[in-house]
């Protein structure tokens, strides 16, 4: 019978959660999403079970992601249904945590963020720049790079 999964909105209770999985020597795998979960995600999840002990999902959808005349507010969440997959495959956590687009801006504000941008062939390259939150994120793949990081530094996978 499948177990509901913790459902952890901070980075203190995400840690506390963890900590024993960690004690134990439990392997933990996590899986990066932003919700509207498919059946590309639900691979990944039950890739993840198969790999490691624990499995983390984060749904966090990422404003960073977003360019300025992308609506931000219009990305579908379905955080309800989500659940009810996530429950399904026996993912342990599930961390989604709150958006405040303020305090994300301090956390990085004048760290070197990894930057992602394309040619005029579409290829994708990677550079480093110094995040200024005054002017944000251009958006297109920048945020992706940071969030991914910044996902994996919390839960430590």
């Amino acid at each position: 019978m499948a177990t509901a999964p913790k459902i952890l909105r901070t980075v203190p209770s995400l840690r506390r959660a963890l900590e024993p999985y960690r004690k134990a020597g439990a392997s933990i795998a996590l899986v990066p999403t932003m919700g509207a979960l498919h059946r590309g995600h639900m691979a990944l999840v039950r890739e993840a079970r198969r790999r490691a002990k624990r499995v983390v999902v984060s749904i966090f959808v990422n404003p960073t992601q977003f360019a300025p005349h992308e609506d931000f507010a219009s990305y579908p969440r379905s955080f309800a249904t989500d659940l009810k997959a996530l429950r399904a495959e026996n993912v342990d956590v599930v961390w989604a945590p709150a958006v405040d687009i303020g305090s994300f801006r301090e956390e990085y504000a004048n760290r070197i963020v990894a930057t992602l941008f394309g040619d005029k062939g579409n290829a994708m390259r990677c550079g480093f720049r110094l995040f200024d939150p005054q002017k944000g994120f251009p958006g297109g793949g920048t945020g992706d790079c940071l969030i991914s990081s910044s996902v994996s530094h919390r839960v430590r996978a």
